[in-house]
């Protein structure tokens, strides 16, 4: 059976730290036949990496600014510890043994600064996603457009943004404002979304990630969608 390795969030909830994965996540991927295995701390980064078939880093707080050249915003929540660098590690793991990595909302702005990219740490929220809803438009050659129409609404609950993809980063759908809201990676099977998917009545972005893990289809290679 393949092993697909969570990040757990730590949060202090209660007065307590704890330790939890989102609900809404797992309850879509519990009755599916894939071992789910929490991953609490990237403290043992590479024998997660060879014990997990793909790895998952769902929604959370903001990273710490300076990583991108910033300063701390007001509007902002910051995790208390090392969890930005050990989420780091749990990345720069997955990539070197080129197992498939989806970030979901923050997992995939943690992509982006992996791969030495910057974000936008605060922009006009009502603008962009009344509601928290809006429209997504794909761009000309990118694997969602074998998942989804030309356009589909989406969630949205972020608060920062990608201004520019990272190098070696593709940009496959953008919001009406131009905000970049899914990207791949050029050469690895690695993707990420700006929307919670698992929140989604008709997400098809889950079912494709897992199908990538479990080796039933290749992850998308621009090298096969060539622009015509």
């Amino acid at each position: 059976m393949k092993c697909l390795g969570i990040l757990c969030r730590r949060e202090v909830l209660e007065n307590r730290e704890r330790c939890f994965l989102p609900a809404a996540l797992v309850d879509r991927l519990a009755p599916l036949p894939f071992l789910l295995h929490p991953i609490v701390t990237g403290g043992h980064a590479m024998e997660e990496a060879a014990r997990c078939d793909g790895l998952l880093l769902p929604g959370g707080i903001d990273a710490l600014p300076f990583y991108y050249g910033q300063t701390a915003n007001v509007f902002s929540s910051y995790y208390i510890g090392f969890q930005d660098l050990e989420e780091f590690a749990l990345i720069d793991a997955f990539v070197k043994r080129k197992r498939p990595i989806l970030g979901i909302c923050r997992g995939m702005q943690m992509l982006q600064l992996y791969f030495h990219g910057d974000l936008e740490p605060s922009f006009d929220l009502f603008a962009h996603a009344r509601e928290h809803m809006h429209s997504l438009r794909f761009a000309k050659e990118t694997y969602l457009r074998s998942l989804y129409p030309d356009e589909i609404t989406v969630n949205s609950y972020h608060h920062q943004r990608v201004r520019f993809p990272a190098n070696g980063l593709v940009v496959d759908a953008t919001a009406a404002d131009g905000t970049i809201e899914a990207f791949h990676h050029a050469q690895l099977p690695i993707c990420g979304v700006q929307w919670h998917p698992e929140l989604l009545k008709e997400d098809r972005i889950l079912p494709c990630f897992l199908s990538v893990v479990a080796g039933i289809i290749p992850s998308f290679d621009p090298a096969d969608h060539a622009p015509q």
